[in-house]
């Protein structure tokens, strides 16, 4: 593969990854907003986000250029 192909594969599985993310954290917001009782399984995936969400700002911030 080359470096140009990388690129567009890594930007690919990205977004992918990204919209996995926000379907995750849609559902968590709206379990918990329609006062559903916090169960294991809502709370997983709340932590589970925020988890992500933490990991993609660290790995944006480590390969920023400077």
């Amino acid at each position: 593969m080359t470096s140009k192909q990388e690129r567009k594969w890594y930007k690919r599985e990205e977004a992918h990854a990204w919209k996995q993310d926000q379907v995750i954290c849609l559902k968590a917001q709206r379990n918990l907003s329609n006062g559903q009782p916090s169960n294991r399984h809502n709370l997983a995936k709340t932590v589970l986000f925020t988890t992500l969400e933490l990991e993609k700002e660290s790995y944006r911030d480590s390969h920023t250029p400077t």
